[in-house]
């Protein structure tokens, strides 16, 4: 089932990189680390060691700083 799940996932973010730009859809895909560290949480009741959280906290900050730097220096 898993691999069900995968292939969906992949297939759905090929697609997306076919329709945006791909520095866009970098943030979301970034963004995964920390929504799985959340679901975990909510789901299984594991706990994210500090770790994963300060480092998705710091692949989604660098992101989010090459977007607003992509986007300014479109202006």
């Amino acid at each position: 089932m898993i691999g069900v799940f995968a292939a969906i996932g992949q297939v759905t973010m090929t697609c997306a990189y076919l329709m945006a730009p791909a520095g866009e859809i970098s943030i979301y895909s970034q963004a995964a680390i920390l929504i799985n560290a959340l679901l975990g949480l909510a789901l299984l009741q594991q706990v994210p060691s500090l770790r994963t959280i300060l480092g998705g906290l710091l692949v989604i900050a660098a992101s989010i700083i090459l977007f607003l730097h992509k986007e300014h220096t479109k202006q």
